[in-house]
C-alpha cells in the first residue's frame, strides 16, 4: 500500500469516530438531558403530571417513608380515625367537598403541631406557620426527619389545593382528600405520643401558616 493510499484509508477509518465526536459536542446539552431523563425515568413521568399530581407524588413517597419509620403508629390509624369525631366528619366531607376537607385537615394538623411544640416550651416566632412548626418539632426531637418531611409535603399539597383553579381542581378527588385526612391523622397521633399528658386533648385549631 502506497503512502497516499494509507492516508486515504486512515481518513476513511476515522471518519465516523470524528463525526460522532463532532455531533456529541454540538448536541451535548440535548444528549445530557436525554441521558439524565433516562436514568431518572420518573422525571419523564412527572412532566406529564399537573401541579397537584406532582405534589401528590411527592407526598406518597414522603408518607411511605414516614409510615416505615413508625409502623406501630401506622397500624393504629384506622382505629384512631374511627374513634375521632373530627376525622370521621372530615372523611364524610371529603366525599362531597374534597378541597374543604383537605384545608380543614391541614388546619387541625397545624393546631396539633403548635400545641405539641409549645408543650415542650420551644421558642417560636410570633407568627409560626406549619413549615416553621415542623422544623421546631424536628429540632426538639418531637418528630423524626421522615415525619417532618411528610408535614412539609402535606403543606405543599394544601397550598396547591388552596390555589387550584379550572382543570387543576379535577386532580382533587374524594379519594385523595380521604387519603390526606388519614395522613394528617397519622402525624397528629405521632405528635400525641410525645406530648405531656397535661398538655390537653387533641387540638383541632391552628394558625393559617406557610
Amino acid at each position: 500500500m502506497s503512502w497516499p493510499e494509507f492516508i486515504a484509508s486512515l481518513v476513511q477509518s476515522l471518519a465516523w469516530p470524528v463525526i460522532v465526536v463532532v455531533l456529541s459536542l454540538v448536541f451535548r446539552k440535548t444528549i445530557m438531558r436525554i441521558v439524565t431523563d433516562a436514568v431518572n425515568g420518573r422525571h419523564l413521568k412527572k412532566a406529564k403530571l399537573g401541579p397537584i399530581d406532582l405534589e401528590w407524588a411527592t407526598l406518597d413517597e414522603a408518607r411511605a417513608n414516614a409510615l416505615a419509620s413508625d409502623p406501630e403508629t401506622a397500624e393504629e390509624i384506622p382505629g384512631a380515625i374511627s374513634e375521632n369525631e373530627q376525622s370521621s366528619d372530615l372523611l364524610s366531607l371529603a366525599e362531597v367537598h374534597p378541597s374543604a376537607a383537605i384545608m380543614l385537615a391541614s388546619q387541625q394538623l397545624e393546631g396539633a403541631l403548635l400545641q405539641s411544640v409549645r408543650s415542650q416550651r420551644h421558642d417560636l416566632p410570633r407568627y409560626a406557620g406549619i413549615m416553621t412548626l415542623a422544623t421546631a418539632a424536628l429540632r426538639g426531637g418531637i418528630i423524626s426527619g421522615e415525619v417532618a418531611d411528610l408535614v412539609k409535603s402535606l403543606s405543599k399539597v394544601r397550598n396547591q389545593v388552596a390555589h387550584a383553579q379550572g382543570l387543576d381542581t379535577q386532580e382533587i378527588t374524594p379519594a385523595r382528600a380521604a387519603d390526606y385526612v388519614a395522613t394528617t391523622r397519622f402525624v397528629i397521633e405521632t405528635l400525641q405520643r410525645h406530648m405531656p399528658k397535661d398538655a390537653g386533648d387533641d387540638p383541632h385549631s391552628g394558625q393559617a401558616g406557610e
